[in-house]
């Protein structure tokens, strides 16, 4: 784990991401990995795409729903999507 957490490039259906996973630990003695993660997603995109506010990564991306099943398959409790 990083300052941050990890970051990699993830592809869904020819589009491709950077994909950021983030934790913040309960400290409980025996639980390390117990706590609150984040998984954020970014599109990429070009230049011009961030300069005219188009093709943003949206809820719908079919890669959000493909790691909410993976998560929740992973046994993560509360698995939920935010804007």
């Amino acid at each position: 784990m990083e300052d941050f957490g990890w970051a990699n490039q993830a592809e869904c259906q020819g589009v491709s991401y950077l994909m950021c996973v983030a934790g913040n630990s309960d400290e409980e003695p025996g639980r390390r990995n117990y706590g609150e993660w984040h998984v954020m997603l970014e599109r990429h995109r070009t230049f011009i795409q961030k300069l005219l506010g188009k093709n943003k990564t949206s809820a719908n991306d079919p890669i959000v729903a493909r790691v909410v099943q993976v998560l929740r398959a992973a046994g993560f409790a509360d698995v939920a999507v935010e804007p």
